[in-house]
């Protein structure tokens, strides 16, 4: 899937994120989902594609609308608020699985910056249980929050552990077996999972929120395989 650029707009605007996909199936679901400062990801609708375009849910904010093509899925937001300011993410679900999912940021403030980009190591990482599994992401820019989420195929993205400022906050009640590690210097931040286990396959995303004051988190994802 392929999204939009980061987008600046100011209140009352109506504004449409587009993401743009690919797959030869028919059974195809599109969702949408919005993150705000230190929140964990919030569900807002979703909108069938192909042979289940006739499916969608009802969104509880009357100001979201989902469209969707063989090709594409949109969100619609009328009457932008303030509130609205979040990162925005779609995902595609094709059949019984999960496949991918892409980031999209909404500012309604000033003060967006290139430079505040946040990476992975590797796309994707292979391991057999009971191993001690590292993944890493870069970033430039400063930040002074550092957040790793956990997405398991069909659910939504689960907080897990984040270090503001030095500051270790931990999912309640904790995920065991996982540690944050943030390396200033090397502008580093890594999530370690001990003894990995069949349960711990999934997508990993590691977030920041840059220190600049107005700049919303900026996200990105990582494969795990056990």
């Amino acid at each position: 899937m392929e999204e939009d650029t980061n987008l600046v707009l100011k209140e009352t605007d109506e504004v449409t994120l587009k993401c743009s996909y690919e797959s030869t199936s028919g059974d195809i679901r599109l969702y949408w989902y919005r993150q705000r400062v230190h929140e964990a990801p919030e569900y807002l609708l979703y909108k069938g594609a192909k042979s289940l375009s006739s499916l969608k849910s009802t969104p509880t904010d009357p100001r979201l609308k989902a469209e969707t093509t063989d090709t594409s899925t949109g969100l619609t937001i009328s009457g932008l608020k303030l509130t609205d300011t979040a990162l925005y993410y779609c995902a595609l679900r094709c059949c019984t699985t999960m496949i991918i999912s892409t980031v999209l940021l909404l500012s309604a403030l000033t003060g967006l910056r290139a430079e505040d980009l946040i990476t992975p190591n590797r796309d994707a990482v292979f391991t057999g249980e009971g191993q001690t599994v590292t993944l890493s992401c870069n970033y430039s820019g400063t930040a002074n929050s550092l957040h790793w989420y956990r997405q398991y195929s069909g659910s939504p993205p689960q907080f897990l552990i984040l270090d503001y400022s030095g500051t270790i906050t931990e999912a309640q009640p904790p995920v065991p077996g996982i540690l944050i590690s943030h390396v200033k210097e090397q502008k580093t931040v890594d999530l370690k999972i001990s003894s990995a286990a069949v349960s711990d396959s999934a997508l990993y995303y590691c977030a920041l929120q840059p220190t600049v004051t107005g700049n919303p988190d900026t996200l990105y994802r990582n494969w795990f395989y056990d």
